[in-house]
């Protein structure tokens, strides 16, 4: 297969790849992100901006009702479909809120205190406060000092990548892999992608850290994010001066579709059904469908 490579058109990312699945662009925001999460279908984003956050369409680049939860810079975390409808987790200075996406108005904290990310989970949220410590909002907290990376199932289990890979609940913390600096956990697909710190192989283990694939993506891995209902990963890869999504088969580990971009991104969400990513380069935000 051949990498076909974005042009780079005054503001706008133009192009799809080659392969069993293909990269779309959709549309482009012109702004600084805050943070941004993807609804489940992938059709509405959560964008955090200077000051307050909005609602994005992703396909005409459409912005929609703004929630402005208090003075400071909101921060969007994360999304998941809780109970059939889009959860947004927001980060304001009061602490973490769970906004549905069908309110207008917004939500008074799930968990009070200074965090400095969050994920939503079938029963509540984790935070990450300012100590380095995980709070679940079920009860239980657990030190993770030195934490590179986190992400969390639906059952509210924590991984955690410090240079070693961790699971880890409120009552117990079971190593499973070793020289681990990000991580994502996989469902779909039973597995746990892992990158090494500055490495470009992208190791894929069983949920109890067994190693089922490893694939050598060409650069130094930047950020991943696994692709929810679809059972696959999409990891951002610098060369140096440009960048490239790559998309991984989680049951595989095999490369079905690559994109280059003018820059390496900043970093990638993914909808909950594997259907679009959002990309944040420098002053803006991409959205892509994955067919």
């Amino acid at each position: 297969m051949t990498r076909t490579y974005l042009g780079l058109l005054v503001l706008s990312m133009v192009g799809c790849s080659t392969g069993e699945s293909q990269f779309s662009h959709e549309a482009e925001v012109g702004v600084s992100s805050r943070g941004v999460a993807l609804s489940h279908e992938g059709s509405r984003s959560q964008v955090g901006m200077a000051g307050t956050t909005c609602a994005i369409d992703t396909r005409t680049a459409a912005i929609g009702s703004d929630l402005d939860y208090d003075d400071s810079d909101e921060v969007v975390q994360d999304a998941a479909l809780v109970d059939d409808r889009d959860i947004f987790l927001i980060q304001s200075e009061g602490g973490l809120h769970m906004q549905s996406s069908t309110a207008l108005a917004f939500a008074e904290p799930t968990m009070l205190g200074s965090f400095q990310d969050g994920r939503v989970f079938a029963d509540g949220i984790v935070g990450l406060d300012q100590a380095e410590h995980l709070q679940w909002s079920t009860g239980g907290d657990a030190d993770v000092s030195g934490l590179r990376s986190f992400d969390v199932d639906t059952a509210g289990q924590v991984f955690v990548a410090d240079g070693d890979l961790y699971r880890v609940t409120p009552d117990e913390r079971v190593n499973l892999a070793s020289n681990v600096a990000q991580v994502a956990v996989d469902e779909t697909a039973g597995v746990l992608y892992a990158v090494d710190e500055g490495g470009s192989s992208l190791r894929l283990l069983e949920l109890d850290g067994t190693l089922r694939a490893s694939v050598d993506l060409g650069g130094e891995i930047l950020d991943l994010a696994a692709m929810g209902d679809r059972g696959a990963a999409v990891a951002v890869v610098s060369h140096g001066s440009s960048g490239e999504l790559v998309l991984v088969d989680g049951a595989t580990g095999e490369i079905s579709a690559w994109v280059g971009t003018p820059t390496p991104a900043d970093g990638v969400k993914t909808s909950g059904g594997g259907e679009m990513i959002a990309v944040t380069l420098p002053g803006s935000i991409h959205f892509f469908s994955v067919e």
